[in-house]
This record gives C-alpha cells, sequence and structure tokens, in this order.
C-alpha cells in the first residue's frame, strides 16, 4: 500500500523528470561540490557584492543554450515574473493576457505603473478572444502579450503560433512584446528540454522567455533535499531588459544572489539533461503521459500547436528599446 501512495504522490508533483532521485545526479553534484573553489554562500545581492563569474559563466551557459540574447538569474520563477511585469511595463504601454495566467504576473501588475484598463485578460488559449481584445486598443504604446506555453492545471498548450498570427493583424512588430512562461515545459519539451518555443522553432519570436528549475529540472519534493537547490530560475530577454531589470527591479534588487551550491546544483542538472540519460529521462516522461491518460493527447509532443508559417522563426522578437520610456 505505501508503495502506490508513493507513486500516486510522484505522479502529481512538479518532480517531472524524477531527478530528486536520480543517483547520478547526485553524485555529479556531491563530485563537483568538492571540485569548487567556492561553495558557500553569494556576500549580497547581485546589484552590489553578490554577481561573481561563477554567476556570469552559468548566465552564459543559459543564454547559449536556450538561444537568447541574455539570461538573468532569479531566485525563483514567482521572482522573476513579479520583477518585469511591475518593472518593464510603462504607462501607456497595454498588457494583454491570457485569463488563467500565473499568478506571479497579476501580482507583477498590481505593482506595476500600467493603468488597470490597459491590463487586459483574453479567453484562455482562444485566438478569437484575443483577437476581441486587440480590436479595443489603440495605436500607441508597447503591447505586451503574456502566455504560458504549458498550462500546469488543465495540462493543455497555448495554441502560440494562431496567437502570433492574430496579433501580427493588429500590432506591428515593432510594437510587440511576447512574454512567455515556460516553466512546465522547461526540461521535457524541445531538444534536451529547451522548452515548447523551441519545439516549435518559435524562439525568435518571443521577446522574453521564462524557464524555471524547481519543476523538471529538481524540485523541491523527493529524497534529495539538497535538490532544493534547484528552486531558481533565469529570464531570457534583450539585453537593455536585463540592464533594465538589474537596476529597477525590487525583487532582483533586494535579494541576495543565488549561492554557489545552487550554481553547482545547476551546472550539475544540465550536464544531465543534455547527456542520453537527460533524453532517456525526456521521453519516460512523455511514455508515462501515454500510458496514464491516453484520452488527453494534450500531454504529448504531437500536440504541441504548430506553426502555419515556416518562415516566423526568421523574425527576431524584441520589446522595443527601454531608453524611450520614462523613469520618473
Amino acid at each position: 500500500m505505501s508503495g502506490g501512495i508513493v507513486k500516486a504522490n510522484k505522479q502529481s508533483s512538479n518532480d517531472y523528470l524524477s531527478l530528486t532521485d536520480s543517483s547520478s545526479l547526485r553524485s555529479t553534484f556531491l563530485r563537483n561540490l568538492e571540485q569548487s573553489p567556492r561553495v558557500l554562500g553569494s556576500t549580497g545581492s547581485r546589484l552590489l557584492s553578490g554577481s561573481t563569474p561563477d554567476h556570469s559563466a552559468l548566465e552564459t551557459r543559459f543564454q547559449d543554450f536556450f538561444d537568447a540574447p541574455s539570461a538573468l538569474l532569479f531566485n525563483s520563477g514567482w521572482d522573476a515574473n513579479v520583477s518585469f511585469f511591475s518593472t518593464v511595463p510603462q504607462p501607456g504601454d497595454w498588457v494583454i493576457y491570457d485569463e488563467l495566467v500565473h499568478a506571479s504576473v497579476h501580482s507583477g501588475l498590481r505593482a506595476s505603473r500600467v493603468d488597470n484598463k490597459r491590463r487586459i485578460p483574453f479567453r484562455h488559449n482562444d485566438p478569437e478572444g484575443l483577437r476581441e481584445v486587440l480590436k479595443q486598443i489603440d495605436g500607441k504604446g508597447t503591447v505586451f502579450l503574456s502566455v504560458e506555453s504549458l498550462y500546469s492545471m488543465d495540462g493543455d498548450f497555448a495554441p502560440l503560433p494562431a496567437l502570433l498570427d492574430v496579433l501580427d493583424e493588429y500590432v506591428t512588430r515593432d510594437r510587440q512584446c511576447v512574454v512567455v512562461d515556460e516553466a512546465h515545459s522547461t526540461g521535457v519539451y524541445g531538444e534536451q528540454g529547451r522548452g515548447i518555443t523551441h519545439a516549435l522553432d518559435e524562439q525568435g519570436r518571443m521577446a522574453v522567455r521564462l524557464m524555471t528549475f524547481g519543476k523538471a529540472v529538481g524540485s523541491s519534493g523527493g529524497t534529495s533535499h539538497i535538490l532544493t537547490l534547484l528552486m531558481k530560475a533565469v529570464l531570457l530577454c534583450p539585453l537593455t531588459i536585463r540592464s533594465f531589470l538589474i537596476n529597477f527591479a525590487r525583487p532582483f534588487i533586494f535579494s541576495t544572489a543565488i549561492s554557489h551550491t545552487s550554481l553547482i546544483a545547476l551546472h550539475s542538472a544540465f550536464d544531465l539533461l543534455q547527456s542520453q540519460e537527460g533524453d532517456q529521462v525526456s521521453q519516460n516522461v512523455v511514455n508515462r503521459a501515454d500510458n496514464v491518460a491516453p484520452h488527453r493527447p494534450v500531454l504529448t509532443h504531437q500536440a504541441i500547436p504548430r506553426p502555419s508559417r515556416s518562415h516566423r522563426q526568421t523574425h527576431s522578437g524584441s520589446c522595443p528599446p527601454i531608453s524611450q520610456y520614462s523613469l520618473g
């Protein structure tokens, strides 16, 4: 009976790839920990004394791995979303978001300077719902579109290509800023866990991507408590947004930087994801989804909505320059 309970709990946890039980990851982590000259603490916030070559090295690794213009580490996905949405959208901008987007987005928006009337939800995963909202907005300001690539509660994928097509109909590219939360696809979908936008070859259209490491890359559950060190996140974004967040995002400024122990744990986890073992554990998740819920094809790779136009990836996604904003 106890074995069945453990298995049931595992099916409902955030530990998608069962990395909290991975003996190879644990061994790699302990070996890297022993070899590292820096292990404990980080001495302060990134803006002051807490930014080290080790932090920069991991951000560079993520920038290259996820094919992004720059990367900025955060202590959690919540901190990253709150930092972005409370800081980057400015008065006169629009924030259009899926009605089921994560609570952290709402918390960020409540702290932002964007008027309530310019923060508008659209029906969940409905391109026509997005169209109805876009028809209401004027032709001024940046339009931020906030969605998740995979929604955890219903297990459904966002129809990203269709949503982008609708956005292009009503908003010129120079006014778009598409923000995608990949918290629930990181480590599972895309080549070596690069996410759904990568699986769709749409990463170039996303100005900002949030990748979190408290899910597939190693959640707080399980028997290996040291893997709580992996509950961090990285925001993939243009360099101007990265610099802006470092200097103006309060959750980033007033938080102690990620410890060296966590940096080592994340390197170890991504060493595994980029190995043959990582490919296998990712495929196992999809196989289990087929077995557990064959009537829910939304859980499989084949259910990811595909682009209607093959040339979309040639377009580069970026937010308008922040230098145009008033910071008063």
